[in-house]
This record gives structure tokens, sequence and C-alpha cells, in this order.
């Protein structure tokens, strides 16, 4: 009895090891892991834009698509008013520059100025009255005026709502006058209000070019444009009992304050006209001249 129970037992125990021994040959044996990236088809690559690509943040040197008025051509200056050259301040103005045709925008060409001529507009009348709405060809212009009467003259300026203009006062003075100032239309038409007691003419008239900075006259006046002098010393006369004052206009910059005196007056001055044209205004009752030293 003893026998058979030991055969079945190393009986069990060959077949339990031949168990174990195809488990194992069984098991899978792992995939070697590959430090390559995994293939991607060519056909589904995308190359990144490069930095270097000529095309990428090109700036076209043709311009000729961009609008006369944004960029100048010559002088590449952007915007309405070229500070380069400066007289080119309204194309309504000053024709197209002869050189570059560009209107306002003509930039550093040739110190060419044709100034816009306009028949002279004459208003008429007597005491005080609104006038109609007059057209101004132009943005920069002359405004003359001369009032025979004994009490006060007093013309300001309106736009056509009626809102007064700053800066808008351009006469006011006492009996019998004559005078002119610089008008700012840039809207192209102005009202004028009119304070007098007497009859009155008030004209708008162009600019026109003068040959030197040297000139005499009496009582307000706005002088002819001239080509800038070099900055130099000039002498101021004037044999009024009132203000006289003298502001210089460049085109390339700011007026300038250079004369505020009261009466009689003698004086020198350094003017600076800047580097293109110009022109004077003055004020004053009585005889006076501005003479190159």
């Amino acid at each position: 009895m003893k026998k058979y129970i030991a055969i079945i037992l190393a009986f069990m125990l060959i077949m339990s090891l031949f168990a174990c021994s195809v488990d194992k040959s069984t098991q899978a044996t792992p995939t070697p892991v590959s430090n390559e990236p995994a293939s991607t088809p060519s056909e589904n690559v995308i190359d990144p834009p490069n930095s270097n690509d000529d095309r990428i943040n090109q700036t076209p040197d043709n311009r000729d698509d961009i609008p006369v008025g944004d960029i100048c051509k010559i002088c590449n200056t952007v915007g309405d008013i070229c500070e380069a050259c400066g007289f080119c301040i309204d194309c309504d103005t000053f024709e197209r520059c002869m050189d570059c045709n560009l209107g306002d925008d003509c930039c550093e060409c040739e110190k060419t100025l044709e100034i816009y001529q306009f028949e002279p507009i004459i208003i008429t009348g007597k005491g005080s009255q609104i006038t109609d709405i007059i057209d101004v060809p132009v943005a920069l212009s002359i405004f003359s005026f001369t009032h025979t009467g004994r009490r006060n003259f007093i013309v300001r300026q309106y736009t056509t709502d009626y809102t007064e203009v700053r800066g808008g006062l351009l006469a006011n003075e006492i009996g019998d006058s004559t005078g002119s100032t610089t008008l700012n239309a840039e809207d192209g038409q102005v009202v004028f209000d009119v304070s007098a007691d007497g009859d009155w003419t008030l004209t708008i008239s162009p600019f026109q070019l003068v040959e030197t900075a040297e000139l005499s006259g009496s009582g307000n006046t706005i002088s002819g444009v001239f080509a800038s002098p070099d900055r130099g010393v000039y002498r101021f006369t004037h044999d009024g009992r009132r203000n006289f004052i003298v502001y210089i206009y460049p085109f390339s910059g700011r007026e300038r304050l250079i004369v505020n005196e009261i009466g009689v007056t003698d004086i020198t001055a350094i003017v600076d006209f800047g580097d293109t044209y110009a022109y004077w205004e003055i004020k004053g009752d009585g005889n006076w001249k501005i003479i190159k030293e």
C-alpha cells in the first residue's frame, strides 16, 4: 500500500515540474525600446517658417500704391504737412510743387513756390451787420479792411454754424481806420460779424511773392511772402503813439515775436527767418520801416 502512495506522489511532482516549464516557455519576449522617434509620413510634415526667408517682413520699395498725402515719395515724410520743406502747408493755398507734383507733400525739392491766385473777394456795407456765408478758396489768405466812421470798428470771424473762431478778432479800431491781418479759413467758408457806425469794406486776397524782407508802410500790415534770407540784424522804426508789434512767420517753424514796443521806436533785433519762406505781420498806428543792418 505504501508503495502505491509513493508512486502517485512522484507522478504528481513530475507533472507539476512539467507545467511550470511550459508556462515559462510561453511568456512573450519584451520588444526592445528604440530612442528614434516614430516615423511620420512625409506628406503630413509642415515645415515652420524660415525667419531668414526674404519674403517674411519684407517692406516693398514701390510705394505707388500709397495715396498721395499719406507719405511723401521724395523725403519719406508721413502726414499732410511735410516738415522737411515747411512751405507746402496747404494744398489749397499753395499749388503743387513744380518738381515732384505732390501738392502739400512736396518736401525737399527745390525752393519752388507758386502761390495759388484768385480774384480778391470784396464785401462792403454800412453800420453793424452779419455778412452772408462767404466761400474762401484757400486756407490762408490776407484779410484787409477800411472803415469811415467815428466810433468802434470791430470784425469777428465765425464758422457757418455761427461759432466764433478762436483768434478770430480781425479788426478792433476806433474811427477812420485801415489795416490787414491773416485769415485762416480751413473749412473754406466764413461769416463776419461787423460792428461799425460808418461805411466799411472787407477784402480777402491771396499772398503775393516779394523779393526782399525789407519793408516800409503804415498801420496794420501783412507783408508778401519772401524767400528766407540768412539770420541777421534788422532795424525797426515806428513814429506812432500806440503799440508797435512785429511778428515773423517762417513757413518752416512757429511764429516769432520780434518787436513789442509802445510809441516811437528805433531798435535792432536778430531775426531768424527759417530755411524756406516767411512773411511779416506788423501792427502799429504810425509809419514804420524794417531795414537790414
